[in-house]
Order: C-alpha cells, then structure tokens, then sequence
C-alpha cells in the first residue's frame, strides 16, 4: 500500500512538473510566434489603425465588411502552424470557427443566403466531437472549402479549390491546407478594405 501510495506522489510531482515546463516553454515560444505575426504585418504594409495588437505587437488586420457592421480578421496564414503546435490544437479549433463566422457574415452582408445560413458552432461540433463518428468531420471540412469558393465567387475571383480535393488534401496535410485556406480568405478579405 505505501509504494503505491509513493508511486501516485511521484506521479503527480512529475506531472506538476512537466505541466510547469510545458507552461514555460508556450510562453517563450508564444511571444516568439507573436513577434514573427507582427513581423508579417508590418512587412505587408499593414495599416496600423486597423491593427489588432497584443501587448502593443500587431496579430491581425481588422477590417470591417461593406454593407454591414460585422468584421473579418486578415490573419497570418502560417502563424497557424505555429499557433497550433503551441497550443496543442486548440488555436485551430477557435480558428476554424472564427473562419466560418467570417464567411458567414461575408455571405450575409452580400446577400448569399447559403453562405448566411451556414452555422459555425456546428463546423466546429462536427470537427471536434463529430470526429468520433467520422462524417461529421468530413462533411464539415467540406462544407468549410465549399462557402470559401461561395465567398471568392462573390469576390469576383473564381474557384479557389473544389471542395472535394480541399477534403481530401486537409485530410492527408490539415497542417498546411488551412493555412492556405486562411491565404484565401486574406484575398477575398483584401477585397473589402
């Protein structure tokens, strides 16, 4: 009974432990990431009235739609990755539903009712939970490449992908497709400044 009543004491110190370092290492690793996003920023010419900042260090450009009171973020496609890594995933899933509010209030604003009646919770039910049954997942993602080309079309600027192959490569690369989906997004965006 005393050794292991030991080894759950050693256990517990130990996760403390590598929960301690692993905090340590996001927050260095995060103000890293921070800077290389204002570095982007800055470097595309951002304006700075537009700037969304954490501790004075541009993130993301704020831009507000035409015909309507709703905003959009142009993001850093390839802070993704590292946001992603950092926060073991969980910077994905608000991103991922943040990308499909956009577009739904893109959609709004240019009267598309499909892309306006697109629910973002459930994209991100059917990708988090819906994983466990498989389909969600996949309908979800697609769902996801089809209001992107919904939301370039009324950009006036074509397909970006077919929604099929954008499924079928975030299946095999989700760790590069949605950073290409956020570069998308950041054009179509462009259109509204």
């Amino acid at each position: 009974m005393c050794v292991i009543n030991l080894g759950l004491v050693g256990c517990a110190a130990m996760f403390r432990l590598s929960a301690l370092i692993a905090a340590r290492l996001v927050c260095s690793w995060s103000r890293r990431v921070v800077f290389i996003v204002a570095a982007y920023h800055v470097a595309a010419g951002r304006r700075r009235d537009r700037l969304r900042t954490i501790k004075g260090v541009a993130v993301a450009e704020v831009i507000q739609i035409r015909n309507s009171q709703a905003t959009v973020k142009q993001r850093n496609p390839w802070g993704w990755i590292a946001l992603t890594i950092i926060t073991f995933g969980i910077y994905s899933i608000f991103w991922y539903y943040f990308a499909n509010r956009e577009m739904r209030d893109y959609g709004a604003a240019n009267g598309d009712q499909e892309l306006a009646e697109s629910n973002p919770a459930m994209s991100v039910l059917a990708i988090t939970l819906g994983v466990i049954i498989i389909v969600p997942w996949f309908m979800s993602v697609y769902g996801t490449f089809k209001r992107a080309n919904r939301s370039s079309e009324i950009a006036g600027q074509g397909e970006f992908i077919t929604p099929g192959l954008g499924l079928l490569l975030t299946f095999f690369a989700s760790i590069v497709m949605f950073p290409v989906l956020q570069n998308k997004l950041n054009q179509i965006w462009a259109t509204q400044a």
